[in-house]
């Protein structure tokens, strides 16, 4: 890096440190304002004699402590602030925990057996989901009578939720149930996202496709275990049919008769059985999402690193705190440190034993210890 990119990129990550230095400011301009006043020997003794009688050396370096002091302040604060110019790519490990979240957007949805109605209550869970998604991608497919991806494998689950107001029977092209057309989107996803492995979670009332999504669901059940969130009552409930946000009646059979959707428990936790995942009714409370998306042994200690650039900048402050170095040697007598040298260089002839035990007690001590504890050669040793 050239000295011109260097000036272009220095910053300091942290520059409100520096507001630390106004009240060393403060003190050093008091100081100043003390010494411009006229001494005692200023009163007393004429100007022309004073640079004979007193000793003020001009122009040199003053080594008071003061000095020495606001220099190390100074230093540190700076420090502190975090200076930066460069960048350093940094891995970053993220859990290998991939999630498709694979959510029922049929008729059948608006039955209101839980209340408000069924949809309303999965997007809740839907977004309580989402804010426990802290490590690893999710992504999420709507399916009826056919299946779309509305977002891939990513790590922003806020931008998913985002997305949760919009979802609604009326924007997907085809009614019904159809879970199979969405297992195989999810499995698309997984190869597209490079995950391994993963979990899938499926919010619905119904299979209507019960056979075809078995087959899917089987064939990679160690890899991508599948897991249900039913919604809805076994007793069911009329499915309104809305038109441009207003009631216009109740689906019928074709007998004429009100369509009431039923959920079949048990269907969808032999379902989630032969899939390898769970199964469980919508709660109120976090134990459903706690139980479906319990970490497995082989999914959840799967760690991933991503090649990416977040911007890190290298921060050199840590190196302006060598500076301090040669100002604590000035705190020190003229000539202390060379001290140091000779004892590093000095030859020894004999070495000095220690151990964990002289930490705590004496040599006489620890010998009395050995002679009752029936060592007396040991003890005379110590």
């Amino acid at each position: 890096m050239t000295f011109a990119e260097i000036l272009a990129n220095f910053h300091f990550l942290r520059p409100e440190w520096f507001c630390a230095l106004l009240p060393v400011a403060a003190l050093l301009a008091l100081l100043r304002r003390h010494r411009r006043r006229a001494s005692n020997w200023e009163k007393a003794v004429d100007k022309e004699l004073l640079p004979h009688l007193l000793d003020k050396p001009e122009g040199g370096i003053s080594r008071s402590p003061l000095t020495l002091a606001f220099l190390a302040w100074l230093i540190t604060i700076a420090a502190l602030a975090g200076p930066a110019w460069e960048k350093a790519p940094r891995p970053i490990h993220e859990r290998e925990d991939a999630l498709v979240i694979i959510f029922d957007l049929s008729r059948s949805m608006l039955a209101t057996d839980v209340k408000p109605n069924r949809l309303v209550r999965a997007k809740r869970k839907l977004s309580d989901l989402l804010d426990q998604r802290a490590e690893g991608v999710t992504a999420l497919i709507a399916f009826a009578g056919d299946a779309h991806t509305v977002s891939p494998l990513t790590d922003d689950a806020a931008t998913i939720k985002a997305m949760i107001p919009s979802l609604t029977p009326d924007i997907m092209p085809a009614p019904g149930s159809r879970l199979a057309p969405a297992l195989s989107l999810a499995l698309t996803l997984f190869e597209a996202g490079g995950a391994e492995t993963g979990r899938i979670l499926v919010f619905t009332d119904e299979i209507r496709d019960l056979s075809a999504a078995q087959q899917l669901a089987r064939q990679d059940r160690s890899r991508y275990p599948l897991s249900v969130l039913s919604v809805g009552t076994a007793e069911g409930a009329p499915v309104p049919y809305i038109q441009d946000g207003q009631l216009r009646g109740y689906l019928k059979n074709r007998a004429g008769d009100l369509a009431l959707a039923r959920v079949d428990r048990t269907q969808l936790a032999e379902f989630s059985r032969l899939a390898g995942g769970r199964h469980s009714p919508i709660t109120l409370t976090d134990e459903d999402l706690a139980y479906l998306l319990a970490s497995e042994p082989a999914l959840g200690d799967a760690f991933r690193e991503l090649d990416r650039d977040f911007d890190q900048w290298q921060e050199a402050g840590p190196w302006l705190l060598l500076l301090l170095l040669p100002l604590a040697s000035l705190a020190f007598r003229r000539g202390w440190l060379w001290c140091w040298l000779l004892l590093v260089f000095a030859p020894m002839d004999s070495a000095l034993a220690w151990g964990w035990d002289d930490l705590w007690a004496s040599r006489d001590q620890q010998g009395m210890t050995a002679l009752d504890a029936g060592e007396p050669l040991k003890a005379a040793e110590l």
